[in-house]
């Protein structure tokens, strides 16, 4: 090949190169400027900080046990952070008393599971499972994440959406510290923990609904 052939055909791939670069380069720009205008678009004005960003792709149940004798603790406890989840339950063993507790002091949502039996702390983990039929049955669909705390946590609700914001609610998981005991091993609800909602679901299927199945469960004060 003479040097002109040579010098036009390194010319010429040069120029196709530059070509695909650059088009490259406009896909990548316009792309990621259309990517931009459509979040502006789907994020009203109002919810233009991180957090509430965080609020909206991941939605977060909270519940935490508690008694009528403890709802002042309940109050802090709603006060500090558990009024920052999307919903937030403090669950109470008995029925509801009359009258009902004073909405203006106690100002957040309390289930009843109409269960005195359950408010012995040797029958925690039997609540417990009482609680979680309670959302399975009322809740289930409607969060991404179900977070259990005690009224004794505190929770950094932010921390907790990012950690979770790129995980899976719709596989099976949950989070949290497990505890063991010389013969067995359970998730501690003092330290909290929190289930994903296919996990809540499926849980909810093979276990909470099927009485047969949730008395193979411990009903001792080792919960959870």
């Amino acid at each position: 090949m003479s040097l002109y052939r040579r010098r036009i055909c390194i010319y010429c791939s040069a120029t196709i190169l530059f070509v695909i670069i650059q088009s490259l380069v406009y896909i990548f720009y316009s792309s990621e400027s259309y990517c931009r205008n459509k979040l502006e678009i789907s994020i009203p004005e109002n919810l233009s900080d991180k957090a509430s960003i965080l609020k909206i792709n991941t939605r977060v149940l909270c519940w935490i046990p508690t008694t009528l004798k403890r709802l002042d603790r309940a109050v802090v406890v709603y006060d500090t952070w558990a009024k920052r989840c999307d919903q937030s339950i403090f669950v109470i063993g008995g029925s509801r008393p009359s009258p009902p507790p004073d909405t203006s002091k106690y100002p957040f949502t309390i289930a009843y599971l109409d269960n005195e039996n359950v408010e012995k702390y040797k029958f925690l983990s039997e609540k417990v499972l009482l609680s979680l039929l309670h959302i399975y049955n009322n809740y289930g669909k409607d969060y991404d994440w179900f977070f259990k705390g005690d009224d004794d946590t505190f929770v950094i609700v932010e921390n907790l959406r990012h950690f979770l914001r790129r995980r899976l609610s719709n596989a099976s998981f949950y989070y949290g510290y497990t505890a063991t005991t010389p013969d067995r091993f359970y998730t501690s609800g003092g330290a909290g923990y929190v289930l994903s909602q296919a996990a809540l679901l499926h849980f909810g299927e093979e276990i909470l609904t099927k009485p047969e199945k949730r008395k193979l469960c411990n009903k001792d004060h080792a919960e959870d």
